[in-house]
């Protein structure tokens, strides 16, 4: 124990001794520490760290599997079914929620309100942090708030009993808070009873989503293939509704974590990569540092050292390095996540991530260890072995052996910076792909204001109402034009179901059509300059008293009219309304007639293709909605007209809740997670090229100082300062071209797994791998040149004198 603190004072002093060398190596660790500490705090907070629930193992999501692919919501019977049928789940609780208007704190707002079965919360075995959970599925049983709402909107009283909160015009008692731990689904404020038996639609109306609890003992293998069996059973007895209809059981975190998951784990891959970049540099690093020491570590050696303990001595100094640079790294970390949490990207983590969990700072010591054994070892078992009467006898450093293992290190770092810069450039250029996708519409100089209107028993009043709305908006200085929708582009809502074509498929069967229903106001396409392609917009003539009309887009006119006008054709949406629904169950439809195509919007992803979609005036629903966004649309900034009409809407709807903000921002938050991952490889890549250039640099400089007498020589019989600037290039070049090699070799082979995360640019795209072979290479030769050039300018007389 003695010894090791000797050696431990002995590596200090020495470091200190050699500051240079020293900062260089723990700035270099610390950056490729500090960046995977970063990546796994993140990491260990979503996707390791458990839900924190009493049993979150035994928690799962379920969900109906669609005749395309992909989890869809569960029927109300469908539900029902599985609930008699099972016997691996100990509860199933349906739910649903959206953003809508609340009342009764402080003042109105627009808050997210979830609509859950009674069992919700027992599901959870959570009890209330106040108050208590529901008791039934009727209103009177109260609503349940989260924490966040109850301290903000009502000062955290604890009088519950003289508290309320209406939503869209229907009053519940608060019946309890929940702990701040609880957010499910993520970012409800409000949680309502929902009572099943009030829902009359058919099996095709998939409108819940279910979490569930297993059993103790049971696994989710064993539910999953109860459901899938039942699932089966159901399609037989209904094949009209149930065709192809599959189920789907999975841990609540896998489903929480899906859509982050692929996108962390890459970065980790890639972070992974700058670590060993910034560990290669070091092991050069301590190589030279160490090569320059062997006459030193051989007058030990002959002074009775056994190599073991010259080895103990090194690996001891690259501890020292690597745990100082582990410490700064962490530090490193928590300022990288600190400067992260502002991220639009970082807001969308089910979970935020907490870099002062124990958990992060023994990953960080471990990777330090790690990385010093590791890389610590070739250096010491380099100079350990050697003939000790060469040494004595040499310079120090000379060796063959000891060149050929630094030039294969620099041509590892910069294959793995080769493999980082064509990821940053095929996550950039397909960011800038996507962010540059036609989606349809004029997004610029548009605001889009949330509100309600308060609850009317059925259309002509609701109608009216919107109208005065409209209109005062509509009279707002600067406002160009105006519309209302029940559904915003981009708002993250909207309503998809069945529909059918007079003659054509029933919405029951299995291959009815789907499409996308939109409410609007006249004047949304010309607000958002969404050009009309054949036929007529909405007017005034279009009320409750006309007959039916629907507009339709360019895709649901070339997939059911191709080569053919639809205008005047009639299409039936049964689930569309009340009206439509009971006559669809009398046997009966509502006819929707075909007035005019207008241009393919995406206002859901700009990177997916235009769905086929649906509009409805709203000046023909039939139904009170309370939600409504106002779109308003300046030739000035948006933003500039914030006050004016948060004043209008006030004033034709006092006291109802706002929220405003700009489109565009809206759009924006649709690519978080793919700029997020960008930016990142791009910040890795970067740092990548830097800590190669830089290991490149100190790799020539060494080489150059160490030939500094054959330079001398050559200069002296004659050769030109050029011949020996370019022989130093051609040394270093020769490495980089190898390297790069490799690296784009190896890009390429990893290809396919990198498919997922780009848009619109292949993974061989031949500009991304053109880039980063100049840019490694343009690397290369600045790094090199500096000292090639101290190389070319030698006095040969002073180069001589020194050997």
């Amino acid at each position: 124990m003695d010894t090791l603190g000797q050696d431990i004072r002995y590596a200090i002093r020495s470091l200190i001794r050699t500051p240079g060398f020293a900062v260089v190596a723990i700035v270099t660790l610390a950056l490729g520490i500090g960046a995977n500490t970063a990546m796994f705090g993140i990491v260990h907070s979503v996707l390791l760290q458990p839900l924190p629930y009493a049993h979150p193992d035994r928690l799962v999501a379920v969900s109906e599997t669609g005749t395309k692919g992909g989890d869809i919501g569960v029927s109300r019977l469908d539900l029902e079914d599985w609930r008699r049928s099972t016997t691996t789940l100990a509860r199933i609780a349906g739910y649903g929620w959206g953003v809508t208007s609340i009342s009764g704190g402080t003042e109105p707002l627009r808050a997210s309100v979830a609509e859950v079965t009674p069992e919700f919360f027992d599901v959870f075995a959570t009890p209330a942090r106040l108050g208590r959970t529901f008791r039934d599925a009727s209103p009177s049983s109260g609503a349940v708030i989260s924490a966040g709402l109850w301290k903000r909107a009502y000062g955290a009283r604890t009088d519950l009993a003289a508290m309320t909160v209406t939503v869209e015009g229907q009053q519940y008692p608060i019946a309890g808070v929940m702990p701040e731990s609880f957010d499910y689904p993520h970012g409800v404020d409000v949680w309502l009873p929902l009572d099943l038996a009030q829902d009359n639609t058919s099996r095709s109306a998939h409108n819940y989503r279910l979490v569930a609890d297993l059993r103790p003992g049971v696994s989710v293998g064993a539910a999953q293939a109860e459901l899938s069996s039942v699932a089966a059973r159901l399609a037989q007895a209904y094949p009209a509704s149930n065709h192809d209809i599959g189920a789907h059981v999975v841990p609540l975190q896998s489903s929480l974590t899906r859509n982050v998951r692929p996108t962390l784990l890459l970065l980790v891959a890639m972070v992974a990569l700058v670590l060993l970049i910034a560990a290669t540099n070091v092991a050069n690093l301590l190589l030279v540092r160490a090569t320059a020491r062997r006459r030193e570590i051989a007058v030990r050696a002959a002074l009775g050292a056994r190599g073991s303990r010259i080895a103990r001595q090194l690996l001891v100094e690259s501890i020292v390095l690597a745990v100082s640079g582990g410490a700064l790294g962490v530090l490193v970390a928590a300022w990288s996540v600190s400067a992260l949490r502002s991220t639009p990207a970082m807001a969308q983590l089910p979970v935020p991530p907490d870099m002062g969990s124990p958990a992060v700072f023994a990953f960080a010591f471990a990777l330090a260890l790690a990385t010093a054994i590791l890389f610590g070892m070739l250096p010491a078992m380099h100079v350990t072995r050697v003939n000790l009467a060469d040494v004595l006898k040499q310079t120090a450093g000379r060796g063959l052996t000891a060149q050929g293992l630094r030039g294969a290190l620099i041509i590892g770092e910069v294959a793995l910076a080769a493999v980082l810069l064509v990821g940053a450039g095929l996550t950039g250029r397909s960011l800038l792909r996507l962010e540059g996708e036609d989606i349809g519409f004029a997004a610029d100089h548009l605001l889009v204001v949330d509100t309600s209107l308060p609850a009317a028993d059925h259309g002509a009043g609701w109608v009216a109402a919107y109208t005065q709305l409209l209109s005062s908006a509509r009279q707002v200085p600067g406002v160009s034009s105006a519309a209302i929708t029940t559904t915003a582009p981009f708002s993250g809502t909207g309503s998809t179901g069945n529909f059918m074509i007079e003659g054509g498929a029933s919405p029951d069967g299995e291959s009815a059509p789907q499409a996308g229903w939109r409410a609007v106001s006249d004047g949304f396409f010309a607000t958002l300059h969404v050009p009309l392609v054949r036929g007529r917009d909405f007017g005034a003539s279009d009320n409750l008293d006309a007959p039916r009309v629907v507009m339709i887009n360019a895709a649901l006119a070339r997939a059911y009219w191709p080569g053919r006008d639809p205008i005047g054709a009639r299409i039936a949406v049964p689930g569309y309304d009340e009206e439509s629904y009971e006559a669809y169950k009398r046997g009966a439809n509502v006819w929707f007639t075909v007035i005019g195509v207008v241009g393919d919007v995406r206002d859901v992803n700009p990177g997916a293709a235009p769905a086929p979609t649906l509009y409805m005036p709203l000046s023909q629903h039939p139904e009170a909605r309370g939600s409504l966004a106002i779109i308003a649309r300046s030739p000035a900034p948006a933003s500039s007209l914030r006050a004016s009409i948060a004043a209008a809407v006030n004033a034709a709807n006092p006291g109802a809740p706002l929220r405003i903000s700009a489109l565009d921002a809206a759009i924006s938050a649709t690519s978080a997670t793919p700029r997020f991952r960008a930016l990142l490889i791009g910040v890795f890549a970067l740092l990548a090229l830097t800590l190669a250039a830089i290991g490149i640099y100190g790799v020539s400089a060494y080489i150059t100082e160490q030939r500094r007498p054959e330079f001398g020589v050559r200069l002296a019989l004659g050769a030109r300062p050029v011949q020996v600037l370019s022989r130093v290039i051609r040394q270093m070049g020769g490495y980089a071209v190898a390297g790069l090699v490799i690296g784009l070799a190896a890009a390429l082979a990893l290809g396919r797994l990198a498919q997922a995360f780009v848009y619109g640019v292949s993974v061989t795209d031949p500009v991304t791998f053109g880039v980063t072979a100049a840019a490694l290479l343009a690397s290369t030769l600045v790094a090199t040149y500096v000292p090639a050039r101290r190389a070319a300018r030698l006095d040969p007389v002073i180069a001589l004198r020194s050997e």
